[in-house]
């Protein structure tokens, strides 16, 4: 599995297993903080795949979770995966630098992590449940580089959850083709499912 970061320029494979897997206790500091994912989107219809979900380990995120869940359902659809499903973590910089730290070896904070699940062969079949994986936000990073940017928190958690999604579509950005691709395709998501927001 690929974990992503955004801020980091260079990437490397990580054989890691999601903050969230059961398998996850042999990781210290992961399995203390695991109940990120309680908010418990719930079974897809055929109870076979987790449903779309949105969870936070901040009181004050500023979002409604049942917006930011229609806003990835959408996203979802747009890109032709009408049945697959993600889960959304809005967290801090202290936990999102520990899943840097452990998962990617970088000990500072980013905006965004994405961890997939899906093996890149099972998005091939566009129409089947599938569960993507995780995207993790720093709801700190993304209010400091809203103001930085002079644009609604909103609109770049809308961003950030965009970007992490592409990520566990296979998207990257290693190479400046690669990089305009995803970055027009993220506009194009942000014209056309973040009004919602």
């Amino acid at each position: 599995m690929k974990v992503r970061s955004r801020s980091r320029t260079s990437r490397r494979s990580a054989r890691a297993l999601s903050p969230s897997s059961p398998r996850s206790s042999t990781r210290g500091s992961i399995t203390r903080a695991r109940p990120l994912l309680k908010s418990g989107g719930g079974l897809s219809r055929s109870g076979d795949v987790p449903a779309t979900s949105v969870a936070s380990t901040e009181r004050n995120h500023g979002l409604r979770s049942t917006t930011l869940k229609a806003f990835l359902r959408r996203a979802l659809r747009i890109l032709g995966f009408p049945r697959a499903s993600v889960s959304l973590v809005l967290t801090s910089d202290e936990r999102i630098r520990t899943l840097n730290r452990d998962f990617l070896e970088t000990d500072r904070p980013t905006d965004v992590l994405s961890f997939p699940l899906a093996d890149p062969g099972d998005l091939e079949d566009r129409g089947r449940e599938l569960f993507l994986g995780e995207i993790y936000i720093s709801v700190d990073t993304a209010r400091a580089q809203a103001r930085a940017a002079r644009r609604p928190y909103r609109r770049e958690v809308a961003h950030l959850a965009i970007h992490g999604l592409l990520h566990l579509l296979g998207y990257d950005h290693a190479t400046a083709a690669a990089r305009r691709r995803m970055t027009a395709i993220e506009s194009r998501l942000l014209r056309e499912a973040a009004p919602m927001l």
